[in-house]
C-alpha cells in the first residue's frame, strides 16, 4: 500500500524529471530555433521513399502518455520505486548527453506542408508549433520510449511470467512510434536507428541497477 512516504518520493522523481529532462530539452528546442543554420542531418535513399503520413502523429503521441505509466504503477507498488528511481536518473542524463548533441551538431528534416482537412493536421500543426526541428538527431523519441518499454516488460514479466504477447504488444508499440516519427517528418531513418542504439546502451547501464 501507497503511503505519503511512497507518494512524497514519486513526487520528487517527477519533478527531477522535468526539471532535469524537459527543461534542458525546451531550451536546447529554443536555442536551435534562434541560433541554428548549419544541418549535419544524414539522409539516405529510404528517406525519400517515406510517406508522409500526417494521422500518424496519433501514433507519435503515444510517447507523451508513456511517461505516465511508470510512476503510475510505481505507486500502486512500492517496491517498484527504487526502479523507478534508476529509469528517472537514466533519462534525465540521456537527455542532457542528447541536447548536448542537439546544440553542437543540430540536425533537421524539411517539413511538407500539412494539406488543408487532413485527418488530424492540426494535431500534427500543434506537435510542429511547440517541437522545432533541429533536434533530429539522434531520436530521443526512439531511445525514451526503448527504455520506457524495457521497464514496463521486465515490471509485468516479474509479476505475471513472461507474456509474449504483452512483450509482443510493447515492443510493437515501440516499433510503431519509431515508425512514426519518419512518416510525421520528425527524424530520419539515421535518427531513428542511432536513437535505438543510444536506448540499448541505456538499457546496459539499467540492467544491473535494476531489481532481478
Amino acid at each position: 500500500m501507497t503511503d505519503a512516504k511512497d507518494m512524497k518520493a514519486v513526487a520528487k522523481l517527477g519533478l527531477l524529471f522535468v526539471v532535469g529532462a524537459i527543461g534542458p530539452y525546451m531550451m536546447a528546442n529554443a536555442w536551435n530555433a534562434a541560433r541554428a543554420s548549419s544541418d549535419f542531418s544524414i539522409r539516405f535513399g529510404i528517406d525519400d521513399a517515406m510517406p508522409f503520413l500526417p494521422w500518424t502523429v496519433l501514433i507519435y503521441a503515444l510517447f507523451f502518455p508513456l511517461f505516465l505509466l511508470p510512476p503510475a504503477l510505481a505507486l500502486r507498488r512500492p517496491d517498484r520505486i527504487p526502479d523507478l528511481r534508476v529509469l528517472v536518473y537514466t533519462l534525465v542524463g540521456f537527455t542532457v548527453l542528447h541536447c548536448v548533441l542537439f546544440v553542437t551538431l543540430p540536425s533537421t528534416v524539411p517539413r511538407s506542408p500539412t494539406p488543408d482537412g487532413v485527418a488530424f493536421g492540426a494535431w500534427l500543426e500543434l506537435l510542429r508549433g511547440t517541437d522545432h526541428p533541429w533536434n533530429a538527431w539522434p531520436s530521443l523519441h526512439v531511445g525514451d520510449t526503448l527504455l520506457m518499454v524495457y521497464v514496463l516488460d521486465r515490471w509485468w514479466t516479474a509479476d505475471a511470467g513472461r507474456r509474449w504477447g504483452v512483450t509482443g504488444a510493447l515492443y510493437g508499440l515501440w516499433v510503431a512510434i519509431s515508425i512514426s516519427t519518419m512518416t510525421t517528418e520528425q527524424h530520419y531513418i539515421w535518427d531513428v536507428v542511432t536513437g535505438a542504439f543510444a536506448g540499448l546502451m541505456g538499457i546496459v547501464w539499467m540492467r544491473p541497477r535494476l531489481a532481478p
